[in-house]
């Protein structure tokens, strides 16, 4: 367990990323020293997420139990609603990783706004999905054509993935109508006030409907389900002078991950521990617990664990970022110029897969 007389920094930082910004962060980024002990180096992890949630649990399992600690490092974990701006942080130089969504990232490599790479694979299949709802519209993938389609904003991937389920079935994606709902209460009530047809949005949140007791259900979309969410980025310059460093913060997390399969409801309340305020109040710990532990385990089934074939934490599928090429490209975000290599690397996998699950 994590020293309790160590205390984890975090911050919770929202909005377009600004100069401000990034001095505000820049300061704690790869120092040694810092943090409260001298002995630990202090880095900087930017997470694509609003506040924490207990889908992305693992990573505060990994700070609780110590795992960064182990490899001589203490985290600053900084929070942004949007993967563009995780990732400019990364590119800007405040921030050693960042956890974020391809879609920018592969963006940015085409306009040559970003060089970060892809150095271990987090989330291995899609978040996203096209879903219906009892009494919606649309309740298969044909039914699609002028839908009215609920999103978290619009800006969102899930305008793009519900374009790409669109072409899948033979529907045109220019007559999708996008209907910004928010995300949780928010959009639950957009379900029953006639606003949407379908809904095109992510896991933990359709996971949230289910708990309310809405019932939804995710398309099913073989261009979709073959996706990846992307994972750790770094600068391939850093990764480059210091591969013991990106190693170490990869073994950790995957450490974190690995502790959450094995003991999922400790890993809810491990989270709880990291931050207090994810833990409900307004229903008892027993109902809170269930709702925090379906979520947590549909990201784990659905894009943490590995495939039965699979051996390794964070490496790259056979092929994965030609496919996130393609269906950028079919879903009209970019127009194909991407040198897909330079998107990922493999050379940390075999370091950052150098210990045994027995020992957790």
């Amino acid at each position: 367990m994590r020293d309790p007389n160590t205390v984890s920094r975090r911050r919770v930082l929202a909005g377009a990323a600004t100069s401000m910004t990034v001095a505000v962060i820049a300061g704690a980024c790869g120092i040694p020293g810092e943090g409260g002990d001298d002995d630990l180096r202090s880095i900087t992890i930017v997470v694509t997420q609003a506040a924490w949630t207990s889908s992305y649990a693992p990573l505060a399992a990994a700070d609780e139990l110590g795992y960064f600690e182990d490899e001589g490092l203490t985290v600053e974990w900084v929070n942004f609603p949007g993967g563009a701006t995780s990732a400019t942080q990364l590119q800007q130089g405040a921030a050693d990783v960042a956890i974020a969504a391809p879609e920018p990232v592969v963006i940015g490599h085409e306009n040559g706004e970003f060089t970060a790479q892809y150095y271990a694979m987090l989330f291995r299949r899609t978040l996203f999905g096209v879903a219906t709802f009892e009494g919606g519209a649309v309740q298969t993938a044909a039914d699609l054509e002028g839908a009215r389609v609920g999103v978290v904003s619009l800006a969102s991937n899930g305008v793009y993935v519900a374009k790409a389920v669109a072409a899948e079935a033979g529907v045109d994606p220019e007559s999708l109508q996008f209907v910004e709902i928010g995300a949780g209460p928010q959009a639950i009530a957009a379900l029953g006030s006639d606003a949407v047809d379908v809904l095109s949005t992510y896991d933990s949140q359709y996971q949230t409907m289910l708990n309310a007791g809405v019932e939804v259900e995710v398309l099913e979309s073989d261009f979709v389900s073959g996706l990846n969410a992307g994972g750790l980025m770094a600068l391939p310059e850093r990764l480059q002078d210091e591969p013991e460093l990106f190693a170490a913060i990869g073994r950790a997390v995957f450490k974190g991950v690995a502790s959450c399969e094995q003991d999922p409801e400790e890993c809810v309340r491990l989270l709880w521990e990291f931050d207090p305020s994810t833990k409900s109040v307004e229903v008892s710990e027993e109902e809170a617990m269930a709702n925090d532990l379906s979520i947590l385990q549909r990201r784990m089934e659905g894009s943490y664990s590995l495939e039965p074939d699979e051996s390794q934490w964070g490496s790259h599928q056979d092929g994965t970022w030609q496919v996130f090429v393609d269906y950028m490209v079919e879903s009209g975000q970019i127009q194909g110029d991407v040198d897909v290599d330079g998107l990922y690397t493999h050379d940390l996998v075999d370091e950052m897969n150098d210990w045994d699950e027995s020992d957790l």
